[in-house]
């Protein structure tokens, strides 16, 4: 289909105009009437609808407050995840349209040290972020990427949106074995993709006779505990999941 143009942010000053509430007990950042109530449109996309639909629903979002970062984030999530193919650069404007809308509706946000998402309020400038490092991976822009998912790992340390994962493969995409090692061992859990990418890197020590066949032995079995249907879709004997 045919995207109509992104829209554009209007300029700040104009943000003035719309009524808003200081934060308070209820809410730890500004809100704005319009915002919700182009979030409420926003929040009439399902999963099952479709492309045309959406966009109509984002305009309507967008015209009713041109500061939404909800809509962007869709807008974007569309782009990168919904086209084929996916319309990247796109995405990265899109997000990157849902940054700077965060940070002239809460601009207290980028200077705090922690941003929880236990407060659902600071959502969408952490969705914001992740998108857009996603977008800036998906165009080879790693070195961006890897500062975004770094930050959000920083603010957010319990990290429920599985920043983990994006960081330690744009690690890897980005050939740098060493701190994906090093990240890799910070890393309590032992969860599949993770171990699975370590056995890599200890793989690729390995050749280069900087660690022993028992170790990559060790790092395999581990990977092997977590996840035992790797090897056959690797050997192509297992067809690999539609999601």
């Amino acid at each position: 289909m045919n995207f109509p143009p992104l829209p554009s942010i209007p300029p700040a000053s104009q943000l003035s105009r719309y009524p808003s509430s200081p934060p308070d007990f209820m809410s730890p950042i500004t809100r704005y009437e319009a915002d919700e109530r182009a979030r409420d449109i926003v929040y009439e996309i399902y999963e099952e609808t479709p492309i045309d639909e959406r966009v109509y629903l984002l305009t309507r979002a967008l015209q009713l407050f041109p500061f939404s970062v909800d809509a962007f984030l869709n807008w974007g999530y569309i782009y990168l995840h919904m086209v084929t193919p996916r319309k990247s650069q796109e995405a990265k404007e899109a997000y990157q349209k849902a940054v700077t809308c965060a940070k002239l509706l809460w601009p207290e946000l980028e200077h705090q040290d922690t941003i929880e998402w236990g407060h659902i309020e600071h959502r969408p400038y952490l969705r914001a972020v992740s998108g857009l490092a996603h977008a800036q991976q998906d165009l080879g822009d790693l070195d961006e990427a890897i500062k975004g998912f770094r930050y959000l790992l920083r603010v957010n340390p319990s990290d429920n949106q599985g920043v983990r994962h994006d960081m330690f493969f744009a690690l890897l995409e980005s050939g740098d074995y060493t701190l994906a090692e090093q990240f890799f061992q910070t890393q309590k859990a032992a969860e599949a993709d993770l171990c699975w990418g370590n056995v890599l890197i200890v793989f690729r020590k390995f050749r280069r006779d900087v660690a022993e066949e028992e170790e990559v032995q060790k790092a395999l079995v581990w990977a092997i505990m977590t996840n035992n249907h790797v090897p056959d879709m690797l050997l192509n004997l297992q067809a690999l999941p539609n999601r």
